[in-house]
């Protein structure tokens, strides 16, 4: 301890530059570690991709019209086995199992439905390239198929997370149009209205998304398509697109949102959608 006083004793004396520079950087440090910026609050976000809804897949069903090839036992023994490899989760197996289907049976009653599984298959493990392919062959093939609606919906959904929207759009309101009471009409109308916000068109997809709450029949899809109205609303329309909305909902829901909406922009610059929103699912 002695020795170490005196050390420094004699540095005082011959160095006193070198102390000053040790008691500045000390200083310098200390305020550093003390004096932290505070952080920026943590503004909310809205999520970078919307959740992925998918079409469902109805029984397959093999009705023999003229001219179509009589369904064999050992067809609908294959069919079946890949079907409830697809319904136990096992994707890849059963997405080998309907494309061997479809390579040995091309003209059986039940390639359609391989198709469509098959897209389906494909679009659930995220792979939409192949998916179109399946859903546009069955197009293609099969142009009188019952399946023929489902495929342009599947199309549609695949289009979308390719962000292909024109063509997502145009396979939606085929669907549509082909099913107007189909089961999947609200999943339809979910993505007109995320297409519709991708492509900057807030004001048509405030319908698309208040028709999807109205007809879908899952619960999770519903509660999307209600936040997303709700978000548009308040967060991307101007007030000339709130007026005109306002009009047409004036007696039902969402019009108390566009009314509160509107009275808060009342003397505030239009809101341009592309700088309030980001394009994210």
């Amino acid at each position: 301890m002695v020795s170490v006083l005196d050390h420094w004793l004699v540095l005082r004396q011959r160095k006193p530059w070198l102390l000053w520079r040790v008691w500045c950087l000390s200083v310098v440090v200390l305020l550093l570690t003390r004096c932290q910026p505070l952080a920026p609050p943590t503004l909310p976000t809205t999520s970078t991709s919307a959740p992925r809804f998918l079409p469902a897949l109805a029984s397959p069903t093999a009705p023999i019209t003229p001219g179509t090839p009589a369904l064999s036992l050992e067809q609908q023994e294959a069919f079946n086995a890949a079907e409830a490899l697809r319904r136990s989760d096992q994707y890849l197996q059963a997405r080998q199992a309907f494309a061997d289907f479809v390579r040995r049976y091309p003209e059986s009653a039940l390639t359609d439905d391989a198709l469509l599984a098959l897209g389906h298959i494909s679009a659930t493990l995220e792979q939409y390239e192949p998916a179109l392919a399946y859903y546009r062959a069955l197009l293609e093939r099969f142009p009188r198929s019952e399946r023929v609606p489902e495929a342009h919906l599947g199309l549609g959904v695949a289009a979308y997370q390719k962000q292909d929207y024109p063509s997502s759009l145009r396979a939606l309101q085929q669907y549509l149009a082909l099913a107007p009471s189909g089961t999947a009409r609200g999943l339809a109308h979910y993505y007109l209205g995320a297409g519709a916000l991708k492509q900057q068109r807030p004001a048509e997809a405030v319908p698309a998304f208040k028709t999807a709450m109205d007809t879908s029949r899952e619960p999770a899809l519903q509660q999307q398509a209600r936040e997303e109205l709700t978000s548009t609303i308040q967060q991307v329309l101007s007030v000339e697109a709130l007026a005109a909305l306002a009009l047409q909902y004036a007696r039902t829901f969402p019009g108390d949102l566009i009314l509160n909406a509107s009275s808060r922009s009342i003397g505030k610059p239009a809101i341009k959608p592309q700088k309030q929103r980001r394009c994210n699912g």
